[in-house]
């Protein structure tokens, strides 16, 4: 990992860094405890605390695309296979097999609003399924 820089380091510095830069974990661990214990010098309690405080906190990564996913065609096979037809422009036959291999994929990439909708359609119908 090495980084070009305009700036000159005197070669003393440059020296330790990079012997610092080539410790193994074990030995950066040896060379923690060592300073711990011989100068008092530790690591911040909290690794972020020399670094500026953030502004607004992020959320949690929260998905912004969903799956609808057939998990199952209940009691009324016929009308789920309808919904497919209608959902995937499947021709019967394609629709029945699809139907007949769940769990299935119905579509992808979806946003939170269309796969509710979505679901909400097959399970009128009487399959089960599944948001992912």
């Amino acid at each position: 990992m090495s980084q070009t820089t305009t700036t000159d380091y005197p070669d003393d510095i440059r020296v330790i860094g990079d012997k610092i830069a080539g410790l193994t974990c074990a030995e950066a661990q040896e060379l923690n405890e060592y300073l711990k214990y011989t100068y008092g010098i530790e690591p911040p309690a909290k690794p972020t605390q020399y670094l500026p405080e953030k502004e607004e906190e992020v959320e949690p990564d929260k998905p912004d695309s969903f799956k609808v996913v057939l998990q199952s065609y209940g009691d009324n096979k016929v009308s789920v296979i309808k919904v497919i037809r209608q959902i995937t422009g499947l021709a019967l036959k394609a629709a029945r097999d699809f139907v007949n291999e769940v769990p299935q994929v119905v579509k992808e990439d979806l946003s939170k609003p269309d796969a509710e909708a979505l679901k909400e359609q097959l399970e009128v119908a009487g399959g089960v399924v599944t948001l992912e």
